[in-house]
């Protein structure tokens, strides 16, 4: 299994947007399948953090440039600050 965790950054004064991240995610029509949104409200407020299942790596990564590539940006608009992604793929055993 491959995994594609996702850390979203919102500006300063925007974090309540953060939870439309959730109402978002279905209409980007990704491939994986929506495992996981984490939304903090303690420490660095404003953080997303989606984490996305895969059978095999090259549709990980497909999604993956998708969303970079989206002029949606997260449904976030304007109050997105920073994205960080990461492949991940499970270790046998």
């Amino acid at each position: 299994m491959n995994y594609l965790l996702t850390l979203l950054a919102t500006k300063p004064g925007t974090h309540h947007q953060a939870k439309t991240v959730n109402d978002w995610l279905p209409q980007a029509k990704l491939r994986g399948e929506y495992l996981a949104c984490w939304v903090s409200d303690l420490g660095l407020v404003g953080q997303v953090l989606l984490l996305h299942g895969y059978k095999d790596a090259a549709t990980m990564n497909e999604d993956r440039n998708t969303l970079a590539l989206s002029d949606q940006r997260y449904g976030l608009d304007d109050g997105l600050a920073g994205v960080t992604s990461y492949g991940c793929t499970a270790m046998p055993g």
